[in-house]
């Protein structure tokens, strides 16, 4: 099938759509996989600021795919493009896959935002 969203044949957002459906969640075509998967995953975290979830729940859906995708695969260290989870951890695992994504979301969060608490990370 087709995706509507380029972005949705990337390698992380097939491994999220099948762990969507292995967690019985319809995946919606027109938005990101890994986005709709994040959204799942942090509903169960203990954040305690909130601003994890709202960035999962209220920001980042409006972003452009393009961009939620780079996001989430730069290395700002390097500024390369690299894999967002660990693949061999995550394997089989749609909740695991679930959590490394929001692990990623926030990670990115840290060090993109300055004001961003490190010691606010959140506790699954």
């Amino acid at each position: 099938m087709e995706e509507l969203i380029p972005e949705n044949k990337d390698r992380l957002n097939q491994e999220s759509k099948k762990a969507l459906v292995a967690l019985k969640q319809t995946p919606d075509g027109t938005a990101l996989y890994c986005l709709q998967l994040a959204r799942w995953a942090v509903k169960r975290w203990d954040d305690q600021d909130g601003r994890l979830k709202e960035m999962i729940l209220d920001w980042m859906p409006g972003w452009k795919p393009k961009k939620v995708m780079m996001f989430l695969t730069m290395n700002l260290d390097n500024g390369e493009d690299c894999d967002p989870v660990s693949w061999d951890k995550v394997k089989d695992n749609p909740e695991e896959l679930a959590d490394q994504i929001v692990v990623v979301i926030s990670d990115q969060l840290v060090d993109y935002l300055e004001a961003y608490p490190r010691h606010m990370q959140p506790k699954i």
